[in-house]
């Protein structure tokens, strides 16, 4: 027998919760990421909310930022997420405004470009982008 489920409502207002959680982990202001995925203020209200759901395509962008998208859905932090946690020194930091505007418009392109291997390169340009920060911030860690 298949286990019960939540109704949709409860899912989707569960899953907004995490979202928001997931926001504040990464000290991200609400405007920064419905500017950075390119969409709607009420838009993203409405996810955070648990009002509607969050397509794949936009969960995909959320991870890019630095989401947990396993906890987003299933409320499971994953490894990495969970390491993470264990000490502030390890939080990711903050991108630049130069960053974020720059993640924006590859995020952009990447949308409108219609060949996958175009795609994937941008992909590459945006991990590019995330894992530098990753690493700075890692060796300030060591610096300090």
């Amino acid at each position: 027998m298949y286990p019960k489920t939540k109704p949709p409502e409860k899912n989707l207002a569960d899953i907004g919760k995490r979202l928001k959680f997931e926001r504040n982990r990464l000290g991200l202001k609400a405007i920064t990421v419905y500017e950075s995925l390119d969409i709607y203020q009420t838009t993203y209200k409405n996810y955070e909310e648990g009002k509607r759901d969050i397509p794949s395509s936009l969960l995909i962008n959320l991870w890019h930022l630095g989401f947990d998208i396993v906890f987003i859905l299933l409320g499971n932090q994953s490894s990495a997420t969970q390491n993470t946690a264990k000490s502030s020194d390890n939080l990711p930091k903050k991108l630049t405004e130069a960053e974020m505007r720059q993640l924006k418009m590859l995020t952009e392109t990447q949308n409108k470009l219609k060949n996958t291997e175009h795609k994937i390169l941008v992909s590459q340009q945006i991990d590019g982008i995330l894992k530098q920060d990753m690493n700075k911030n890692r060796s300030k860690r060591f610096i300090s």
